[in-house]
């Protein structure tokens, strides 16, 4: 997926029991992407995976309950990530260490499932 560079892509995750998951973006292997993670019992992060490293961009308070539907968007463009997350304000991210700045979509999952609406 080299030629996804700037993008927005929307769907509404159903977490199931799971320990965490969610949606990738910039996707370019299990080991290259970022991840916009629901964590049990109640938050959600931006990660970035990049081989061995794992880092942390962002984390926040879930804006609804956990299990229920929850409705994002993520908006890449350049090294700036920009989520939507129900009706919440925007979070942003500006990744100037070696950014990710192509790759695809997935949804990722640790220990349980996950479904999505229409990607």
């Amino acid at each position: 997926a080299s030629d996804w560079d700037d993008y927005l892509v929307s769907t509404t995750l159903h977490p199931g029991l799971m320990a965490d998951g969610g949606l990738m973006v910039r996707y370019q292997g299990q080991r290259r992407h970022y991840a916009l993670e629901a964590l049990a019992p109640g938050s959600i992060r931006l990660v970035k995976r990049l081989h061995a490293e794992e880092r942390e961009l962002w984390r926040a308070a879930m804006p609804c309950a956990w299990g229920a539907a929850l409705p994002l968007r993520v908006e890449v463009r350049g090294a700036r990530i920009r989520v939507w997350i129900a009706d919440a304000p925007p979070l942003d991210a500006q990744d100037e260490d070696r950014p990710l700045l192509t790759g695809g979509i997935g949804l990722v999952v640790r220990d349980g499932r996950i479904n999505s609406g229409p990607i």
